[in-house]
């Protein structure tokens, strides 16, 4: 009698074993599902984190060129209004010239 609750003592705690491996082995593969899901989510945030990286340097890039571009129109307006200026002083000159000489001619 003895023998036979020792033999299912023991057939449980071999039961037991078993259950326990499995569990270990579920709880490892969940570890295993659970780091590459990880990786998989820090991938793609890197990924992302790249396009917007990508996306923030094209943005750069067109500020620049529309600062660059608003610099050179600047320049170019003051030019233009140096000229205008020039143009109006000559016209002026050249009236003054003309007034003084037909105030001569009288």
């Amino acid at each position: 009698m003895e023998q036979k609750a020792l033999n299912e003592q023991q057939a449980k705690l071999a039961q037991k074993d078993q259950e326990i491996a499995q569990l270990q082995s579920q709880i490892q593969n969940f570890d295993t599902e659970k780091e590459l899901a990880k990786k998989e989510v820090e991938q793609s945030a890197s990924q992302s984190l790249l396009e917007k990286e990508k996306e923030v340097q094209a943005l750069e890039n067109q500020l620049a060129t529309l600062r660059l571009e608003h610099e050179n129109q600047l320049q170019k307006n003051s030019f233009l209004i140096l000229k205008k200026n020039a143009i109006r002083s000559k016209i002026s000159s050249f009236y003054k010239k003309k007034k003084t000489n037909f105030l001569l001619l009288r």
